[in-house]
């Protein structure tokens, strides 16, 4: 099963989870976690959004290139038939 993409909105949150979670001094689920991030996004500029958008798109296009360079290498190096 591949992971779902992530969008900006998600990238943004898994990065600040760490923080949140010190901040209350508790581990935060994916619900909590999404809550907690929600409220900061609305408050967020549109530029400061679009920031974390395309910062997404950056990385799941980079994801992209390292699954493609790992599949050449096995091919490559894959046992003779």
């Amino acid at each position: 099963m591949t992971k779902k993409k992530s969008n900006g909105f998600m990238y943004f949150a898994d990065s600040r989870r760490a923080f949140y979670e010190a901040e209350a001094g508790c581990n935060f689920g994916s619900k909590r976690l999404v809550e907690r991030a929600a409220d900061d996004w609305k408050q967020m500029s549109h530029t400061e959004q679009e920031h974390w958008k395309t910062e997404s798109k950056r990385r799941q296009e980079e994801q992209v290139l390292l699954a493609g360079t790992k599949s050449d290498s096995n091919a490559e190096g894959g046992l003779p038939s």
